[in-house]
């Protein structure tokens, strides 16, 4: 099999998203227990080492990841999605993830998401 990868020497594959309803066969569904993690990040960390990963609504993990992967519109998240995307809020509430510059921008891009949609998210 011809890897892409290895030939350009990339330290991590290339990442490919697909919606789709129907979960390809071999495919692991994404489990944060395995990975003692909750973030969807792991998910596309995983992929970027080659694995082929899933996610669905009743995958488990932060809220953000089913917002973030369209399964949910998360926000009313504790001081807001934008800030949570970006800088954070402050004392008190969830840890900026520094995704985006901005508030404003972080904002702007969580609009463009789709909600609270019934499709796999697969990651390769």
């Amino acid at each position: 099999m011809y890897n892409l990868s290895k030939e350009l020497k990339l330290k991590y594959s290339p990442i490919s998203v697909i919606l789709t309803d129907v979960l390809p066969e071999n495919v692991e569904e994404f489990n944060p227990g395995k990975y003692n993690n909750f973030c969807s990040l792991t998910c596309v960390r995983e992929a970027a080492k080659g694995y082929t990963i899933a996610m669905s609504a009743e995958s488990k993990g932060c809220p953000g990841a089913r917002s973030g992967m369209g399964f949910a519109d998360e926000t009313n998240m504790p001081g807001g999605i934008e800030y949570f995307l970006s800088c954070g809020r402050g004392e008190g509430f969830p840890e900026g993830e520094r995704l985006k510059k901005t508030p404003e921008i972080a904002k702007a891009y969580y609009a463009g998401l789709p909600k609270n949609h019934e499709f796999k998210v697969c990651c390769f």
